[in-house]
């Protein structure tokens, strides 16, 4: 008690004497300054998704162990009941993934449990599916819808660069609307989006998911 009251003397005397009106002022900048930063710290604790690829070493019950390029340490990754898995275009589960698979897998840190979460797996697809061995799958995309076609879209980046790809869209593109089933027809053009694209590098890229934001 006495450090704090003897601090609240040294404060109150440096103010002795001043007009209200500077108090008044010194106490609302403050405020200000306080508000201000709050969306800032709330923004940066967002989570942020990242795809990574390699070849399955390991799984336990609820992880896999991933070798990835270019790098001499295995990652471990968790998964849960919400993880999802794809074959090519269809839905699989947990048991279909081998060792020995080349895979992609989109990913986000867990801050409270300090580990890697698996949001989606994607696997090589079966030779009676087509698709590729080794499917790249992107990290959410952010951009604005420039055009549709009736199986396609474009689109225009942050910069206002205007994609020169069109991105396909299949009866196994999911769409959504704020956690919400929805479909390609209700995309409009100039519509805010964020999805995911898969390419087996033959300059062709399949959406996998869209969220219309």
């Amino acid at each position: 008690m006495l450090s704090f009251r003897t601090g609240f003397v040294k404060v109150s005397s440096a103010f002795r004497g001043k007009p209200f009106s500077i108090l008044l002022g010194g106490l609302m900048l403050l405020l200000l300054s306080l508000t201000c930063l709050a969306p800032a710290q709330a923004s940066a604790a967002e989570p942020t998704e990242y795809t990574v690829t390699g070849k399955v070493l390991a799984k336990g019950q609820d992880n896999f162990t991933l070798k990835r390029p270019n790098s001499t340490t295995p990652a471990t990754l968790r998964v849960n009941a919400q993880t999802q898995y794809y074959q090519g275009t269809k839905p699989v589960s947990f048991s279909a993934m081998q060792v020995g698979m080349e895979i992609s897998v989109v990913i986000r840190w867990q801050a409270q449990g300090n580990f890697y979460l698996a949001l989606r797996v994607y696997l090589p697809a079966a030779p009676d599916q087509g698709g590729c061995a080794r499917p790249y799958v992107s990290s959410p995309l952010s951009a604005q819808v420039a055009a549709k076609t009736p199986n396609s879209f474009t689109v225009t980046w942050s910069n206002n660069e205007t994609s020169k790809i069109s991105f396909l869209v299949t009866s196994a593109t999911k769409f959504s609307y704020k956690g919400e089933p929805a479909s390609f027809a209700s995309m409009y053009v100039g519509e805010q989006i964020r999805f995911v694209v898969q390419s087996c590098g033959d300059g062709k890229y399949y959406v996998r998911e869209v969220n219309l934001l």
